[in-house]
């Protein structure tokens, strides 16, 4: 991809937009709602029509895709990042042997992810927010929020978070490091483990800040509930940052979406969990 010709580029973008897209219409039950809530939030916010609060809920996250998709299809390459949609999009044979090789270990870390979490979030919100204890993670797993957190967290989220932020992060703290003088020896351009791994920690981070406006619709903030929304949400985002880095963009995909489809298992198969 790092050589493709423009119509090449267009494809790919066209591709990994289309899927995005996907995800947003997916979560319309769930996003309505929520930019409901945040405006009802709002000190003085105006009262919007059915129709121009459904636009908010399409126009809005669809630019986001597209500016970070582009950013993707810019940075990805120069960092060794990759994207199998992208490359077959873009006129490479699919590579049916990384796909292969990464679903598994995809799958099994999406499924710990999604386990480890409804742990640490019943365990958190007891010690931290107790006035909270009882709205976990597995609190509110309907079909509408299931199919949202597939659709939208697995594959929304991470051509957001992952293919755009964690690529550019990565790029430019590699660029930082090399005018710093501090890169590891390597083909230019590539980014040193230190530079990969502050992207990924970065990225999750305000992968789990970006979590705190929809908060704050739904209750009073507090440093405990902040620390623990931020944790939790960046504690998958730096499993599915790693899984990007060491196998493609789809790998990371297939574990943001089998932890929600594992949190949404306990809820429904473990009663009170």
């Amino acid at each position: 991809m790092t050589h493709a010709g423009p119509k090449a580029t267009v494809r790919s973008f066209f591709a990994l937009v289309v899927l995005g897209a996907v995800g947003v219409v997916a979560a319309l039950p769930v996003s309505l709602a929520l930019v409901r809530d945040v405006l009802a939030a709002l000190p003085d916010a105006p009262e919007l029509s059915p129709s121009l609060t459904l636009t908010l809920a399409i126009v809005n996250p669809l630019v986001l895709v597209a500016v970070a998709t582009l950013a993707g299809l810019v940075f990805a390459p120069r960092v060794g990042l990759r994207s199998l949609l992208a490359e077959w999009a873009a006129g490479r044979p699919f590579d049916a042997e990384a796909w292969r090789a990464a679903l598994p270990v995809a799958l099994a870390v999406g499924a710990a992810v999604g386990a480890l979490l409804v742990v640490l979030d019943a365990l958190t919100a007891s010690l931290l927010v107790g006035e909270l204890a009882g709205q976990t993670v597995t609190a509110d797993r309907s079909l509408a929020v299931t199919v949202a957190g597939v659709l939208y967290g697995g594959v929304t989220e991470e051509i957001l978070l992952r293919w755009g932020l964690m690529s550019l992060l990565a790029w430019a703290f590699a660029l930082a490091a090399r005018v710093a003088r501090l890169a590891d020896a390597g083909p230019a351009g590539a980014p040193s483990s230190t530079a990969m791994a502050t992207a990924i920690v970065v990225s999750a981070l305000l992968f789990g800040l970006s979590h705190l406006p929809a908060l704050a619709a739904q209750a009073e903030l507090t440093v405990g509930l902040v620390a623990r929304t931020v944790f939790l949400n960046a504690l998958g985002g730096v499993a599915f940052g790693v899984l990007f880095w060491r196998r493609h963009l789809e790998a990371a995909m297939v574990a943001h979406a089998s932890a929600h489809v594992v949190i949404s298992l306990i809820a429904w198969v473990v009663p009170g969990a």
